[in-house]
């Protein structure tokens, strides 16, 4: 069985291939970062893959990192995953990035328990107490640091992990001790591969573990007097990004935003959540009278909401400002959310651009490209 694994949950992008037939890695990839995981992931694939000398109709499953971890850099890899599963027709496989921190330790001779802490800041973790051979003796939980030793009984625990060296100087009146393992503190996708030969494959419908609610995630309940829609501009370039990242497997990076919108005629729209939490964007750009939808996104968490209407309006109402008589928009042939969408705002199909987008095993699809005059009247006209 061939396995591509990757991981962006925490402070590293990493991908591998592994035979499980052979017990042999094929090539792999470790980057410590803390940012650009979206930039990152799909050129480390495609150097692994010809690294390894096979193509992607080889692979038999795919298996990625679910959690805990960063919000952002959980959904990039998992959306990645779901979406080259989808591609490929694979199963998709998903692991506990505390099960995979755990099995970064190699050499436990006295079978001692694993703590895996992760630092979840502000003084707290996210922890998981595991067996020798990485049966898990509790639940994944976020807690206050000096709260993990609560429930452990008296003795000796090997712990890894990014907050390892934080429980090892709390200090305690009780006879257990926590010993720092020789094994990196950060999942790898090497590791993972190997993990995920024997897990079950859940498919495309994974979900990210969150046992917190994200710092910047959205309220599912916010009611939309609490939505602001206005322009953005070049000091926006990273929440536009971000949020971009959110939104698709192949996102654009900050610096592509920035150096876009410098060029004239370029629009910007930002949507946020009282006033701070990026929700949705739209690009466009106006060239004499017509102009060009480039993206348009809205957070997985609140869609279906009108949001997506309410960035078209307001942006091509910004174009006519500018004189545009006409706009465009291209859209996935298989995006039929989306084309309902701007067929509601008047749009038509007037092209198709064969093989236009690009997926994430190198294969292509259709874009259709729509059109409609401008200016959009509002809905109540």
């Amino acid at each position: 069985m061939k396995i591509l694994a990757v991981d962006t949950a925490l402070a590293a992008c990493s991908a591998a291939v592994y035979d499980s037939d052979d017990d042999r890695m094929l090539a792999s990839i470790f980057q410590p970062m803390t940012v650009g995981h979206a930039e990152a992931i799909a050129p480390a694939v495609r150097q692994i893959m010809l690294e390894a000398g096979i193509e992607f109709s080889s692979l038999d499953r795919i298996a990625t990192t679910i959690g805990p971890g960063t919000f952002t850099g959980l959904r990039i890899g998992l959306s990645f995953a779901k979406a080259l599963g989808l591609a490929l027709d694979l199963p998709v496989v998903g692991l506990s990035t505390l099960k995979a921190i755990a099995a970064n330790i190699a050499s436990n001779p006295h079978h001692l328990p694993i703590v895996v802490a992760i630092d979840a800041r502000r003084g707290n973790v996210y922890a998981q107490l595991f067996t020798h051979d990485l049966a898990p003796l509790s639940e994944a939980c976020v807690c206050a640091a000096p709260d993990v030793s609560k429930g452990l009984a008296d003795g000796d625990y090997l712990v890894v992990g990014s907050a390892s060296d934080l429980l090892i100087t709390l200090p305690s009146n009780r006879r257990l001790a926590f010993r720092k393992a020789d094994a990196p503190d950060l999942p790898s996708a090497t590791i993972i591969a190997k993990l995920a030969r024997l897990e079950p494959a859940t498919g495309t419908g994974l979900e990210p573990l969150y046992l917190r609610a994200p710092d910047a995630k959205p309220p599912h309940a916010a009611p939309l007097q609490f939505l602001q829609i206005g322009g953005a501009d070049r000091a926006d370039a990273q929440a536009l990004a971000t949020l971009h990242a959110q939104c698709f497997v192949q996102p654009w990076s900050a610096d592509s935003f920035s150096e876009l919108l410098e060029i004239p005629g370029t629009i910007a729209v930002l949507a946020k959540v009282n006033d701070a939490i990026p929700v949705g964007l739209a690009i466009a750009r106006c060239a004499a009278d017509e102009a060009e939808f480039l993206t348009l996104a809205v957070h997985p968490d609140y869609r279906r909401r009108h949001i997506g209407e309410r960035l078209v309006m307001a942006t091509a109402a910004g174009l006519a400002k500018m004189g545009s008589r006409h706009v465009y928009m291209e859209v996935a042939a298989t995006n039929a959310g989306a084309r309902r969408l701007y067929e509601k705002l008047g749009f038509v199909s007037v092209a198709t651009r064969q093989n236009y987008y690009p997926k994430p095993d190198g294969d292509h699809e259709d874009a259709l490209l729509m059109k409609r005059s401008l200016p959009i009247a509002p809905p109540h006209v």
